[in-house]
């Protein structure tokens, strides 16, 4: 159960920082969000989702090429687009 619930580990600052970024980023644009009500709550999530698992594959691509986790990684930005993108058309059940 332990292997599932990972926490990811940057192999590099410089992604780190990125990361970091990005999510303060993401709280701000939360906080704007609440305040002005300019789209959708859930819309931001799955840009948030789509932009750091996007760079975790990178990362992952960069450092361990061999292990090929990046491919799952990349799957799942795509699953995540793809989700945003029915749920902005209100495609989905949601």
């Amino acid at each position: 159960m332990k292997k599932g619930f990972k926490k990811f580990e940057h192999h590099d600052v410089m992604f780190k920082n990125i990361d970091k970024w990005l999510f303060r980023g993401f709280l701000l644009l939360l906080l704007i969000n609440i305040v002005l009500s300019f789209m959708d709550m859930i819309v931001f999530v799955f840009i948030y989702l789509a932009i750091t698992s996007f760079l975790h594959g990178i990362q992952e691509w960069k450092f361990d090429k061999e292990n090929r986790e990046y491919i799952f990684t990349w799957l799942g930005t795509g699953v995540c687009i793809l989700l945003g993108v029915l749920y902005t058309l209100s495609i989905t059940g949601v």
